[in-house]
């Protein structure tokens, strides 16, 4: 992104270089010779003061050179805009599959893993009281063994979106 900065000055630079090439250049000048004299004829050294001027004439090459700084530099900058945009979207959609996680974590640990240890302690008092099977008890029990692993893989896919998105962000989270 810095470079695409650094990209973006360099042609707003150009610009104004491109623009100033309107302007006439022009020089003061002062010399101590024998200014046009024939070698035959030349006497002692002379002073000389002057302005020499460039007036710039073609003006449509330089319009053009304007015009061609001046699409650079508007696509160099949308190209910025479009990556930052990128950068935006990204992030957002890592902390929104971060907030995912933590929805999915909390709904396992605080609804879910209770419910269903709830449903093995009455499932076992009623297998107890020979009022439900085993395979009862059994699928309780396994329903109960899949929403911890589920937990577990909940809380392993949260550091892994962590860590995408503190990749994304460049640096640590707060």
């Amino acid at each position: 992104v810095s470079a695409n900065v650094l990209q973006i000055r360099g042609l707003r630079t150009k610009v104004e270089i491109a623009r100033q090439q309107f302007y006439p250049d022009t020089e003061i000048f002062y010399r101590h010779d024998t200014f046009w004299q024939p070698r035959a004829t030349q006497s002692d050294l002379r002073e000389q003061v002057g302005v020499r001027m460039n007036m710039p004439i073609y003006q449509k090459r330089l319009n053009a050179a304007v015009c061609e700084a001046i699409q650079q530099l508007t696509k160099s900058q949308a190209e910025y805009d479009q990556l930052l945009l990128d950068i935006q979207r990204e992030v957002q959609a890592s902390y929104e599959r971060v907030l995912e996680s933590q929805k999915s974590i909390e709904l396992y640990s605080k609804k879910l893993i209770p419910t269903a240890e709830k449903n093995v302690s009455v499932v076992r008092a009623n297998y107890d009281n020979s009022k439900s099977t085993f395979v009862e008890l059994a699928i309780a029990q396994r329903q109960r063994i899949d929403f911890n692993e589920k937990l577990i893989q909940a809380q392993v896919e949260l550091q892994r979106r962590l860590t995408s998105l503190r990749r994304v962000v460049g640096g640590a989270l707060q």
